[in-house]
């Protein structure tokens, strides 16, 4: 091989290696080799290495944190589940009133829809008076469905 001409030989040495010693078969043959990356030494290739020493020093700084790298691509949408449980009540006014008192038994704040005797929707306020009975109060008086659901 040409005297140029480098070799390759895997050695396994900790992270904080800083030199490598090759000696050949003359005890004045000390060839300092040079890390070519991960476990990797590149050596003169007409060496004949007998021994290898590892020195290492102590542990630099940690470098500076990379950057961030791109936000990856956004997976399939999953299935749509089923539909959670719904209750809910109904309850018909007959006579027009300001105030409608629904008394629904769901133990909870429920949604509160309106409707006039017509089914149109109608706008009122609604507070709960516990977690069992809604109010709801109009501007004026309306006769038609309260409809509780939770």
């Amino acid at each position: 091989m040409d005297g140029d001409e480098t070799a390759v030989l895997v050695v396994t040495a900790p992270a904080a290696v800083q030199r490598v010693e090759i000696h050949g078969g003359d005890p004045a043959g000390r060839v300092e080799a040079t890390l070519a990356g991960a476990g990797l030494l590149e050596v003169p290739a007409d060496l004949p290495a007998e021994t290898v020493e590892v020195a290492t020093g102590p542990t630099g700084p940690q470098g500076p944190q990379g950057l961030l790298g791109p936000q990856g691509l956004l997976g399939p949408r999953g299935s749509t589940g089923p539909p959670g449980p719904t209750t809910g009540v109904e309850l018909r006014i007959t006579s027009p009133e300001m105030r409608w008192v629904i008394p629904h038994g769901l133990d909870a704040y429920p949604t509160v829809e309106t409707f006039d005797t017509d089914g149109y929707p109608i706008n009122g306020v609604v507070s709960y008076l516990d977690r069992d009975t809604a109010v709801v109060d109009f501007d004026l008086p309306f006769a038609g469905l309260a409809r509780a659901k939770s």
